[in-house]
C-alpha cells in the first residue's frame, strides 16, 4: 500500500502519535506492508504463540503479545524519524521470543538435552538476524523489535513468579524486569511528549515489522 493509505488506516507515525493519536500504536499491529509481510508474520507468530499459550494460557499469552507490541511501537516512536510510517506485528512477535528466552534462562537447570536446545536457539537466532538485520538500509523497524524483545523478556520473567522451580536469583531478576519494563514505558512517554521528535527523514517511507 502507499504511504498515504497506511496513514489513513492508522499506521504508527511519530508526529501523529505525539499529537495524541495514541491508538495508532495498537492499530498498526494489524496492518502490513505487503502479502509477504502478512504471510511471514502469520507463520512466524503462530509458531511462537502456540508454544507460549501452552505455557502461559490464552489470556496471559495475549497480554504478553499486545503489551510487547505496544511498548515496542512506543519505543520506536520515541527514537525514529517523526514522519516514518510503521506497520506490522513483529514488535509483538519479538516480545514472544523474549518471553520464551526468559523461560529458557529461568529454567535452564531443569532442561534435558541442553545441547539440542542451544543448537535450535542459535539457528533460529541466526535466521532472525539475517532476515531483520541483513540489510541496514532496509525499511525494517529495528528499534521497535528491540523494544518488543526487551518488554517480552521482562514479562516472561515476571509471569513466572508463581513457579516452584525458580532459580535462587529470581528475585533480583524480577526487580530488574520491573525496572526495565517501567523504563520502557515511562522513558519513551517523556521523550515523545516533553521533547522534540527526531527530524523528519523522507526515506524510508514506511517501516515494516516483518
Amino acid at each position: 500500500p502507499f504511504r498515504t493509505t497506511l496513514i489513513k488506516f492508522q499506521a504508527s507515525v511519530p508526529s501523529l502519535v505525539k499529537e495524541g493519536q495514541v491508538w495508532r500504536l495498537l492499530v498498526s499491529l494489524f496492518l502490513h506492508a505487503s502479502i509477504w509481510h502478512i504471510v511471514f508474520n502469520i507463520i512466524f507468530q503462530i509458531r511462537l504463540s502456540l508454544s507460549c499459550e501452552v505455557k502461559y494460557g490464552r489470556i496471559l499469552n495475549f497480554t504478553i503479545y499486545f503489551i510487547s507490541g505496544l511498548l515496542g511501537n512506543l519505543f520506536s516512536v520515541a527514537i525514529r524519524s517523526s514522519c516514518v510510517v510503521a506497520v506490522g506485528a513483529s514488535t509483538s512477535g519479538f516480545g514472544l521470543i523474549g518471553a520464551q528466552l526468559a523461560e529458557l534462562i529461568l529454567f535452564w537447570h531443569t532442561l534435558q538435552n541442553k545441547e539440542q536446545v542451544v543448537i535450535n536457539i542459535l539457528l533460529f537466532g541466526i535466521l532472525m538476524i539475517l532476515i531483520t538485520w541483513g540489510n541496514p538500509s532496509s525499511a525494517i523497524d529495528h528499534w521497535g523489535h528491540i523494544g518488543g524483545f526487551v518488554s517480552g523478556t521482562c514479562l516472561g520473567i515476571i509471569c513466572n513468579f508463581k513457579s516452584d522451580l525458580k532459580p535462587k536469583w529470581y528475585k533480583a531478576a524480577f526487580g530488574v524486569s520491573i525496572a526495565l519494563i517501567s523504563s520502557t514505558l515511562i522513558g519513551p512517554i517523556i521523550r515523545i511528549w516533553a521533547f522534540e521528535l527526531a527530524p523528519c527523514v523522507v526515506f524510508p517511507e514506511k517501516l515494516m515489522n516483518p
